[in-house]
């Protein structure tokens, strides 16, 4: 799965936070943020990382 330009929106949290509980055969999400700057890459990726998955399995990757 790749999702790009993600703002950190509540909404957006809360649809990824949706995929990522119901894809137990989820391997590797590869993401964006909106922004490219360290700082704004760095607060998606800890918000990312703080959602719980359904596959043991399941990596995040940044795109940067």
């Amino acid at each position: 799965m790749e999702i790009r330009d993600i703002t950190g929106a509540d909404v957006e949290l809360q649809l990824i936070e949706y995929l990522l509980s119901i894809a137990v055969a989820l391997e590797k999400l590869l993401y964006t943020s909106y922004k490219r700057d360290t700082e704004s890459q760095h607060k998606v990726s800890k918000l990312l990382l703080g959602i719980p998955r359904a596959s043991p399995k399941a990596r995040l990757v940044s795109l940067m």
